[in-house]
């Protein structure tokens, strides 16, 4: 059979397939963590080229804007899921709960982390990561919770304060006071503290201080 030598229909199937290519090297970058630099080394283009002789590594710039179209997608798709639950939980004014971190990147930037968790009327559960943000301003409670309540009110259409009811994070006093910031309940982070058991019982960690707590719902002292 003789394939079809149209110029047009040829320039048309180049043109689709250079995007797919773009695609695929768009997913392998962002799904594997990896630079858009890798790209650029000349051994990334060789060994495609062996099987593709007019393969080029994506440009950087189509590269960002394709990243950006996916987070898009992304936070569409998200946002529809909250409005869609939302719906579900009439009457229920807080019906979302997050988790939330702080740490500090390789090149000492604050870095300010939170996903939610809702369960929808078929009972299944999501978890979600939310939120990734450069955050150099403090760690104190009050502008973390003010950080998480303007993204997701800006990025989500979610206020805070009226629908989060649960805020987890690990046990030091800051993080847990950001529960208050957001008028939330707060939950210790369940990783966090079965960390804290095992160091300690292991003897990794010291108990340099004991505290005694009057807890409310059994009314008893631990």
């Amino acid at each position: 059979m003789v394939g079809n030598t149209d110029p047009k229909v040829t320039t048309a199937f180049k043109k689709a397939r250079r995007e797919n290519i773009q695609q695929l090297q768009i997913d392998f970058l962002a799904l594997n963590g990896y630079p858009h630099h890798l790209t650029q080394a000349p051994e990334f283009a060789k060994m495609f080229q062996l099987y593709d002789p007019e393969f080029r590594p994506i440009a950087r710039e189509t590269y960002v804007a394709g990243i950006s179209a996916k987070f898009d997608k992304m936070i569409e798709g998200i946002k529809r899921l909250i409005v869609k639950v939302r719906g579900e939980m009439v009457g229920v004014d807080k019906w979302l709960s997050i988790l939330h971190d702080m740490w500090t990147s390789a090149n000492n930037n604050g870095i300010i982390g939170s996903s939610f968790k809702l369960t929808d009327k078929e009972m299944y559960s999501h978890t979600i990561a939310a939120i990734l943000k450069k955050h150099n301003i403090t760690h104190s409670a009050a502008q973390v919770g003010e950080t998480l309540a303007q993204v997701y009110e800006e990025r989500y259409g979610v206020s805070a304060k009226k629908e989060v009811k649960k805020v987890g994070s690990d046990t030091t006093p800051s993080a847990a006071n950001v529960s208050e910031s957001l008028d939330g309940e707060q939950e210790d982070c369940e990783m966090h503290v079965a960390a804290l058991v095992i160091n300690y019982a292991s003897g990794w960690s010291e108990n340099r201080k004991t505290e005694t707590v009057w807890e409310v719902r059994f009314s008893r002292r631990f």
